[in-house]
């Protein structure tokens, strides 16, 4: 005979939760998506703006690895730590340089200059 059962997964526990916490964040990303385009494009609300869309999308992914508690969680981790990285300071660099401040933004020894 064959156990047709499931077996048991880490992440069960959750994953009531995440069942509907993913239809709320999809509704206020699409909402935050629409409201990005009623901006003067290039200002630095649309900037901060497509940055905190970023920060969310790093925060959902980290709040996904710890609902569902995936077994090999090594792929997880590093592709949070590479979406977080590009979107916080890679997309955070150039909403400074080409929306914010209308320059470049200061190498680090021009920062320790000014301390």
């Amino acid at each position: 005979m064959v156990n047709r059962t499931a077996p048991p997964t880490s992440g069960v526990r959750g994953a009531r939760l995440g069942k509907y916490l993913w239809r709320g964040y999809f509704a206020a990303g699409l909402a935050l998506a629409g409201i990005y385009f009623l901006f003067p494009r290039g200002g630095l609300t649309q900037g901060v703006l497509y940055v905190t869309l970023g920060v969310s999308m790093t925060c959902a992914i980290a709040i996904g690895i710890r609902i569902y508690r995936p077994t090999p969680r090594l792929p997880w981790y590093l592709l949070l730590a590479g979406i977080g990285l590009y979107t916080t300071v890679a997309n955070g660099i150039w909403t400074c340089t080409r929306s914010g401040w209308g320059r470049l933004c200061p190498t680090p020894p021009q920062l320790m200059r000014s301390i």
